[in-house]
């Protein structure tokens, strides 16, 4: 049986979510996923007991490891309640009426304070990326080639996770081999654009993600090595004993929008929660969804457990009724980078790694409502940076989410090359490189 940290795992929620593949309708993959989680989670051990590397984290570790795991076990019928609501919503859906479920699915947010998952914008201003298919028709120069599908075309929108046939969304990637696995071609197929948003910092984003999972394993260990004594049972630092109701069903929620799909049609099953979810969402005013790809990176090794190089952020876009082809002013909030004709360049990380800092030295600077110097940007400053709501300087997030991502993934490898070696990594490199010189363009103009 697996740990905790095992088990909320998206690997390993997605090995449960598979093997209800045997069963031939959505509604019953859902209730059997349902049956395997909830016998799992009663057989869930201790990290110390389990043959993962996450026992190495320590005693604290541990210690507020086995506190969470004993309450998440005294609190099974909320996580077969999540559930049960969940798949009668969908139940809805199939036997009543899109008005019955649409009604049920917002109802569940609210009831559940789940419309608290707003994405900090933060999270969504980072170098950001999109592709299209070579072709000889393709105009590569022409950045609304990799813009959204215009709107006297939207016939050719097809079913995705978050979007509804006909009704255009621009879906952007934090990485060039995430793009590459959403389209499931090789990238030497493809050709990719670079989009950093610059004008979003009022857009209202909501987040599905994996909160039980990104705390555990993203957060604690941070915590743990860095000396504090964090206990589980303590009020005072969230998550908590008192939290795990909202967790259970935050962390539920994620795993049921992002169920694999078995097998497509015109009618895809797997899709008709995200795609009630992104109505609701367009309905109260969202501008996007952040989430992570659903996709099998089993290829990617040795990469910083923070490091986020499988982001996927929809942008909802508005339409123009008969006057316009494109969103032109979502497309106003991006600064974009076309593919360049020359071939790709072998540049070096470190390189890049010091001119982001360079240029967030130069906005410490010439920045004249801050007192202190920002000599060098990590993630510690990026996350007071967004905690405590500075809004800063327009460009220090995508720089220090730049600084960030090359760092953590350093060390990483695709099928044991290095990352930065490889065809995806060398354009990245290159992407990044470009953001950077025209920041400090910009900048110095201002």
């Amino acid at each position: 049986m697996a740990c905790t940290v095992c088990f909320f795992s998206n690997t390993y929620q997605n090995l449960l979510k598979c093997r209800s593949f045997g069963s031939d309708s959505f509604e019953k993959k859902l209730l059997d996923y349902k049956s395997f989680y909830l016998f799992e989670l009663k057989n869930l051990k201790s990290i110390k007991d389990c043959k993962c590397t996450f026992y190495k984290e320590g005693d604290v570790y541990i210690k507020w490891t086995d506190g969470f795991l004993r309450n998440l076990q005294s609190n099974m019928k909320t996580v077969e309640d999540t559930f049960d609501a969940l798949i009668k919503i969908y139940y809805n859906y199939i036997s009543k009426s899109n008005k019955d479920a649409l009604e049920s699915i917002w109802q569940f947010l609210e009831y559940n304070s789940l419309l608290k998952e707003e994405a900090s914008p933060l999270l969504a201003n980072r170098l950001l990326f999109r592709a299209r298919i070579k072709k000889e028709k393709l105009n590569k120069d022409d950045i609304l080639e990799y813009f959204h599908i215009p709107f006297n075309k939207r016939r050719s929108v097809k079913n995705q996770r978050f979007s509804i046939s006909g009704q255009p969304m621009l879906y952007l990637s934090s990485s060039v081999f995430a793009v590459e696995k959403e389209m499931e071609l090789d990238v030497n197929k493809l050709c990719i654009a670079a989009f950093l948003p610059h004008k979003i910092i009022h857009k209202k984003f909501y987040q599905v993600h994996n909160p039980i999972y990104d705390v555990i394993v993203r957060v604690l260990p941070v915590v743990c090595a860095a000396g504090s004594k964090i206990d589980y049972f303590n009020d005072d630092v969230a998550p908590n004993h008192k939290t795990i109701i909202p967790d259970i069903k935050k962390s539920i929620l994620f795993q049921i929008l992002t169920f694999p799909t078995h097998k497509k049609g015109t009618f895809i099953e797997e899709y008709v929660l995200p795609q009630m979810l992104t109505t609701a969402l367009l309905n109260h005013k969202f501008n996007g969804i952040v989430f992570n790809s659903t996709k099998n990176y089993a290829d990617i090794s040795n990469a910083d457990i923070q490091a986020e190089y499988d982001l996927n952020v929809a942008f909802f876009v508005n339409y123009y009724v008969f006057t316009k082809k494109y969103d032109e002013d979502l497309l106003d909030s991006f600064i974009y980078f076309l593919p360049e004709k020359r071939q790709l360049l072998r540049l070096i990380i470190e390189k890049i790694i010091e001119s982001t800092r360079q240029v967030v030295h130069y906005i410490s600077r010439n920045k004249s409502n801050r007192q202190e110097r920002v000599e060098s940007i990590n993630e510690k400053i990026m996350d007071v940076l967004c905690l405590s709501g500075q809004k800063g300087n327009v460009y220090n997030a995508p720089l220090a989410n730049a600084k960030r991502y090359l760092e953590n993934l350093q060390t990483a490898k695709i099928k044991g090359r290095n990352y930065f070696d490889t065809n995806e990594g060398r354009l990245e490199l290159e992407f990044y490189h470009r953001m950077v010189d025209e920041l400090e363009q910009r900048l110095k103009k201002s």
